[in-house]
């Protein structure tokens, strides 16, 4: 057996301020390698900035131009349905597949990143009213599950209506 294709897929969140993220995800395969950077509100939700870059492509002079479709992305909100957006905009004759799809797997570590820190306010919360985190750790769960409700109902067995608890 002989390998064709392995290919790296890699999503990052960082917290640069309190209340901006960046959104960085990469691909990396023998054929293609594809950055993308976007800068959101977490208050808003709003996508501040939308950069990419292609460093290796199959077609360079073609795949280059599906680039010109990433500032488009600036202004959409990711609390109102961005992703679906975020397709049309990379998807079709003027777009690219993978570059849509790192831009939406982009997009999908937001929840996760604002749950992420989430959880630590939370503990830190806990702990400074003198829990320790074996104690913190099912309240911080508990008021998860509680937000979790609101945000992403229908989108998670965890969160379906008829789910076991």
């Amino acid at each position: 057996m002989k390998t064709l294709l392995k290919r790296n897929k890699t999503i990052e969140v960082i917290e640069m301020e309190q209340n901006k993220f960046l959104l960085h995800s990469h691909l990396s395969d023998e054929v293609h390698e594809i950055d993308v950077q976007m800068i959101v509100d977490t208050d808003s939700g709003e996508i501040l900035t939308a950069e990419a870059k292609m460093s290796r492509t199959p077609y360079p002079e073609i795949c280059q131009q599906a680039l010109l479709q990433v500032p488009k992305l600036v202004g959409l909100n990711l609390t109102k349905g961005a992703g679906r957006q975020a397709r049309d905009i990379l998807g079709g004759t003027e777009g690219c597949e993978h570059l849509k799809d790192m831009v939406l797997d982009a997009l999908r570590g937001f929840i996760p990143a604002i749950g992420a820190r989430t959880i630590q306010e939370l503990t830190e919360k806990y702990l400074q009213e003198g829990l320790t985190e074996e104690e913190a750790k099912p309240q911080v769960m508990a008021d998860i599950a509680r937000i979790g409700q609101n945000v992403v109902p229908g989108r998670c067995v965890v969160y379906n209506d008829g789910a076991q608890k």
